[in-house]
C-alpha cells in the first residue's frame, strides 16, 4: 500500500483500511529461503526497515537464529534457549506495535478479524482460548488501544473494533463508561461533563 507519492517511504504492508494512492499484490518470502546457509552463517547485521511489519519478519527469522554467526565462546545450550525466549517476547511485542501501529494509522479505530489478530499477537498458539483472548486484552489495553467487545471473543470468525483511547471516540467511550458506573450508584455525572460532551461531539 502507497499512501501517497508525495512520500515514496510512505508505504507499508501492515493492514489498513483509510485513504491510499495505490495498493500491489507481491511476493514475498522469508529471509531463509533467499539465502543460502553459508550467507545465513556469515552475516553480522540483518537490518530491517518495513514500516510497521517488523514481526511478521522477526517471527519468520526465528528458525535460522541458531545458524547466524556466533560470538567466541564455547556453545551454550542454555544460553541457545534464552536466545529463543527473548525473540519469542521481542515477536510478541513486534506484534502489539503493528496493531497498535495499524489502528492510529486509521485514525484511531479500526475493524479487525480474530483471524488477523490470532496471526499477529499469537501466531503459534493452534486455537484461541478465553485465558489467552483475556491476555491479549489486558496488553493491548495497557499499550491505549480499548476493544469492543470489551474483552476479546475466542472464535477466529469474529470481527472486532480497537479503538485509540486518545482519539475522540477513545474518549466518548471513557466518558460514556463514567457516566454507566455513575448511574449505578445513582450519582450525578461530575461538573463540566455536559460541556465535554459537547467538544466530543464537535470532534466526532
Amino acid at each position: 500500500m502507497l499512501a501517497g507519492s508525495a512520500s515514496m517511504g510512505a508505504n507499508s504492508i501492515v493492514p489498513y483500511d483509510g485513504p491510499a494512492e495505490s495498493s500491489f499484490d507481491i511476493e514475498a518470502r522469508p529471509l531463509a529461503d533467499l539465502l543460502d546457509p553459508a550467507e545465513i552463517a556469515r552475516a553480522r547485521v540483518i537490518k530491517i526497515d518495513v514500516e510497521g511489519a517488523e514481526g511478521a519478519v522477526v517471527r519468520d527469522m526465528a528458525a535460522m537464529l541458531d545458524k547466524l554467526l556466533a560470538l567466541p565462546g564455547p556453545p551454550s545450550r542454555s544460553n541457545s534457549a534464552d536466545n529463543r525466549v527473548a525473540t519469542s517476547v521481542a515477536c510478541d511485542a513486534m506484534g502489539y506495535a503493528e496493531i497498535v501501529g495499524a489502528v492510529r494509522l486509521d485514525g484511531g479505530v479500526k475493524r479487525f478479524s480474530m483471524l488477523t489478530i490470532k496471526q499477529q499477537l499469537a501466531p503459534y498458539r493452534d486455537r484461541l482460548g478465553a485465558a489467552l483472548c483475556k491476555q491479549m486484552t489486558g496488553q493491548l489495553r495497557s499499550r491505549g488501544i480499548l476493544t469492543l467487545p470489551a474483552t476479546l471473543p475466542t472464535d477466529e470468525r469474529e470481527w472486532v473494533i480497537l479503538i485509540d483511547e486518545k482519539s475522540a471516540l477513545g474518549d466518548a467511550l471513557a466518558l460514556a463508561t463514567k457516566a454507566m458506573l455513575l448511574s449505578r450508584i445513582g450519582m450525578p455525572m461530575p461538573p463540566g461533563a455536559h460541556e465535554k460532551h459537547k467538544r466530543l461531539a464537535r470532534r466526532l
